[in-house]
């Protein structure tokens, strides 16, 4: 899965230098192909795997790590 932010935008998480870093991390309504998508990111610098859990739908989703950083992850 390609990560729907920029290698910059990761950089500048992952080194603490994004002047607002809730503008990628969290969860964000995004477009993709024509549909409104959630896109959830983390930074999580001790995780080698994390998950989404939708308590209405009772259901757990793998987030997927960036190529560049095996700590940043997102679940669409």
């Amino acid at each position: 899965m390609t990560i729907t932010v920029s290698r910059e935008q990761v950089d500048q998480i992952i080194h603490n230098q994004h002047t607002n870093p809730f503008d990628i991390l969290g969860p964000h309504a995004i477009e993709k192909d024509g549909k409104t998508l959630w896109a959830v990111r983390v930074y999580q610098p001790q995780a080698t795997t994390v998950t989404v859990i939708c308590p209405e739908e009772r259901r757990e989703f793998v987030m997927h790590s960036s190529a560049h950083n095996p700590h940043f992850f997102e679940c669409l």
